[in-house]
């Protein structure tokens, strides 16, 4: 198996406020836009340009930017998040 889909994300990057928003029953995680790393100590995630990690020894791999919009209120970025096979623990 390629990985199984776990989450949707969707990222707004705001002006003053940068929060990152999950399906993870309404987590909430902070995002540096200014840097792009994204950290979630909730969830267990962390998202540093075009790679991400969990926490724990499962490693976890998105297949790429869905979509990127410009908006009045700032920059959404659609994320998905695949699981990789971790076959060897």
């Amino acid at each position: 198996m390629h990985g199984q889909i776990l989450h949707h994300f969707s990222a707004i990057n705001s002006k003053k406020k940068k929060i990152f928003d999950s399906d993870f029953g309404g987590k909430t995680c902070k995002y540096d836009g200014a840097k792009g790393v994204l950290f979630c100590t909730a969830t267990g995630f962390y998202f540093s340009g075009k790679s991400l990690f969990k926490k724990s020894k499962i490693a976890i791999r998105y297949s790429q930017v869905s979509q990127i919009e410009k908006r009045t209120v700032g920059l959404i970025n659609s994320i998905t998040v695949i699981l990789a096979d971790t076959s060897d623990r």
